[in-house]
């Protein structure tokens, strides 16, 4: 029996995992308002963690709370989504347009 090879991560751009609070209001014609954490991010898109029900194909304004004075904030476009059962919230998949 011949050992596991090392599977490496085949994603071309490296995350890094940086978990600030974000605020979240989508900019569909429903307008959902929310709070999260971002888990990972990457200079294309980032993975957040909320209980705010965001689509699939949504865009959705996303402001990073860098400090307690400092925001920043992004467009992003809601690529995927999963529940995380663990914790009863999702896992959302963004890009940044």
């Amino acid at each position: 029996m011949q050992p596991k090879k090392n599977v490496s991560d085949k994603r071309r751009i490296r995350r890094v995992p940086v978990r600030v609070p974000v605020a979240l209001h989508s900019r569909s014609t429903f307008g959902k308002k929310g709070d999260g954490v971002s888990v990972d991010v990457t200079s294309y898109g980032v993975l957040l963690e909320t209980t705010v029900p965001l689509a699939v194909g949504e865009d959705v304004e996303i402001a990073f709370g860098l400090t307690n004075s400092i925001r920043r904030s992004m467009t992003a476009h809601v690529a995927w989504t999963s529940m995380d059962d663990r914790n009863k919230k999702t896992l959302i998949g963004c890009y940044f347009v």
